[in-house]
């Protein structure tokens, strides 16, 4: 299953090179991220989609989960 999760996370990567201000590739982005436990990358596409949508309640939410389950990691 994290093999699928790679594979989305490196073509939504490859995507957003194209065209870096589709929304819906960095949720997909942040998506992977959390499924992979790459929370640094996590927070860069959850600050990245907050630029462009700013209020978004449930990227809000992953993002402070990110950070949680980062501080807990490094504990």
């Amino acid at each position: 299953v994290l093999g699928v999760f790679g594979l989305g996370l490196t073509a939504a990567e490859q995507a957003l090179r194209l065209k870096a201000d589709y929304e819906k590739t960095i949720l997909r982005a942040i998506n992977c991220c959390i499924q992979l436990k790459e929370f640094d990358k996590c927070l860069d596409f959850c600050d990245k989609y907050l630029q462009f949508i700013p209020g978004d309640n449930n990227v809000i939410k992953i993002k402070k989960e990110a950070i949680k389950s980062k501080v807990n990691l490094s504990d």
